[in-house]
């Protein structure tokens, strides 16, 4: 399996779709939520999305914004905004007919507690233009199968543009490892050839006993070579970001299969349930014991 697939399973993505209808007149959408990405998506018609700090982006059908670091955005009917964020009341297509903005409004988010490393990787925010030459044919494909799902509005849409959305967001994430310029991150790791080979050992196996010595050889680098280029990259040393992944691992056992405390201890290596417990309140900020509660 491919890293971006093994990433993908292990920090599980979620897409919903809670929005899909017409505003017409003066609107202004800002949908943004902390712990949330917010994504938009023009079926018909054309907006202007402004963040503060920037010019207005001119969009029109077919567009694709993702918010990945904004605590504010706004999308409205002209580059000035007239009327209060949310104010406007939106319509269905059938009583908007050819006239007003469509819009497709959803967040996406990973079901963990801690930083996520593929979303700390993407910007701050991508606009992703229809007109202009795709950069992914796939995307492009798929953005056209869910405005027209969008707009007929049939039965089972509600699943159909939340799983359209999903995969969206996948391609976005190849394209960036694919292109990226970056020089930290998990996309920057991912594209170097060697540090990408021990990641993907690591996403294989949680349970594993990897330590750096093992973890350099699959990377063919020496121990001191392999240690300092990974920090560079992830900004952090190989054992904090294998912990901090087995504890997102532990708490959606602990969650979703009603798996006991010390059962997952010992499937993250600890001897003990209170190393374990110390452990996990470190990274994620809950006891585990707190998560076997809310379940």
């Amino acid at each position: 399996m491919d890293p971006i697939s093994q990433i993908l399973q292990t920090h599980r993505l979620h897409a919903q779709v809670f929005h899909n209808a017409k505003y017409c007149g003066a609107f202004n959408v800002d949908t943004s939520q902390t712990g949330k990405v917010p994504f938009h998506i023009v079926t018909s018609g054309e907006c202007f999305l402004t963040v503060p700090g920037d010019s207005p982006v001119k969009l029109s059908a077919g567009d694709l914004i993702l918010l990945n670091r904004v605590n504010e955005h706004h999308l409205s009917d002209s580059p000035t905004i007239t009327v209060p964020p949310n104010s406007a009341q939106s319509v269905s297509f059938e009583q908007a007919g050819e006239q007003g903005t469509g819009l497709v409004c959803g967040f996406m988010e990973f079901d963990h507690l801690a930083s996520n490393p593929l979303l700390d990787s993407l910007p701050d925010y991508l606009v992703i233009k229809s007109q202009e030459e795709p950069w992914c044919f796939h995307l492009s494909s798929i953005l056209q199968v869910l405005i027209k799902e969008s707009l007929t509005n049939g039965p089972g849409a509600q699943v159909t543009l939340n799983r359209l959305t999903d995969v969206i967001f996948v391609l976005i994430l190849r394209e960036h490892v694919t292109k990226s310029t970056q020089q930290q991150g998990l996309m920057a790791a991912l594209a170097d050839p060697k540090i990408a080979l021990a990641l993907k050992a690591i996403y294989s196996d949680l349970t594993k006993d990897w330590d750096v010595e093992l973890l350099a050889q699959i990377a063919a680098m020496s121990r001191s070579a392999f240690a300092k280029r990974f920090k560079a990259l992830l900004d952090t040393s190989p054992k904090l970001f294998l912990t901090q992944l087995r504890m997102e691992n532990a708490y959606r056992r602990l969650r979703d299969h009603n798996a006991s405390i010390i059962e997952v201890a010992l499937e993250c290596g600890y001897a003990t349930e209170a190393a374990f417990a110390k452990a996990f309140k470190r990274v994620l900020g809950k006891p585990p014991g707190a998560v076997k509660k809310h379940q």
